[in-house]
């Protein structure tokens, strides 16, 4: 199975707080005690040191993707930048579009996917229908389908380790710049080095992640960095969505309704219909107890028989 490896750079939201503003009012109440901020002068100091790392006041500067061509070796990387929105669409149409059957891998995913759908309600985007990889929300550590590398590494010295710690553990040279000196490298105007930062942080995700697996890691990369304009959402199929979000959503619900009433199916393709959607939609129960098992397949049964008016 292929992997498709992710990073993510963040800065602050706005470029000028503004005092007495409900963001500003919001961060001073949240951090106040915690960073010890005593008068107006040190919450704006703070908000741009730190504001990257919280979806509320800190937005996504670029994504990259990552993934190993299987008959070069070679590394091949894109970086995807412009607004926040075309960012994260270009991002999920990527994934949905290309590495459907690829298993996401990224690190410090407990920070990465809430902040990703945080940022996807700001901008107004749905965050149903998520790649399979991205979803954490009613998943237990044990059936999520995305790798989180750091995960695999907890409680080494008793702590968290970033990823530039644990490509020093596996002996890997890296040249990043520290998530918290993104911002200042985005106000100094250099857009260059802070993209050869992502790329090297996803370089480093890939060949942690083969030496952890045992391969050789890679030396030879190919990456491009993409500014985007105006992207379009790509639509996924409606059972893909179904598989993706395990419920039947307003939008599901609708298009199949639609499906029906300009089809026409009969009672025999109605029930083949049925058999398909149940086999999507109850997949996900092999984790509960036999009894419990039973009776929420039962429940989705028979709102896929009420949508199918069997």
């Amino acid at each position: 199975m292929k992997h498709i490896f992710f990073k993510v750079q963040t800065i602050p939201q706005t470029e000028e707080l503004e005092i007495g503003s409900k963001e500003f009012n919001l961060y001073k109440e949240k951090y106040r005690e915690y960073n010890k901020l005593e008068n107006d002068a040190d919450v704006v100091f703070d908000y741009y040191d730190n504001a990257g790392k919280n979806p509320l006041w800190g937005k996504i500067y670029s994504i990259s993707l990552g993934f190993v061509d299987e008959n070069t070796n070679v590394v091949r990387i894109k970086v995807f930048k412009g607004s926040e929105k075309d960012i994260l669409q270009e991002f999920l149409n990527t994934c949905n579009e290309h590495f459907k059957a690829s298993k996401i891998v990224g690190y410090n995913l407990s920070f990465l996917l809430p902040f990703l759908r945080s940022r996807m309600l700001k901008n107004g985007m749905k965050i149903q229908g998520l790649p399979e990889g991205l979803v954490d929300i009613g998943k237990k550590a044990w059936t999520m389908q995305g790798i989180c590398l750091q995960d695999m590494f907890n409680g080494i010295g008793w702590f968290k380790n970033s990823l530039e710690e644990l490509a020093f553990l596996l002996n890997l040279e890296t040249n990043f710049i520290n998530g918290k000196d993104v911002y200042l490298n985005f106000l100094a105007g250099k857009e260059e080095e802070l993209n050869q930062s992502i790329i090297d942080e996803t370089f480093t995700l890939i060949n942690c992640y083969r030496i952890i697996q045992g391969e050789e890691p890679c030396k030879d990369l190919n990456s491009t960095v993409v500014v985007l304009e105006n992207v379009k959402e790509v639509e996924v199929p409606l059972l893909e969505r179904l598989y993706n979000n395990n419920q039947i959503t307003l939008d599901i619900k609708n298009e199949v309704e639609g499906l029906v009433k300009k089809k026409k199916p009969s009672k025999k393709e109605k029930e083949q219909l049925f058999t398909i959607l149940r086999g999507v939609y109850v997949r996900n129960n092999f984790e509960l107890n036999d009894q419990d098992s039973k009776k929420v397949i039962e429940q989705k049964e028979n709102e896929i028989k009420a949508l199918l008016k069997l």
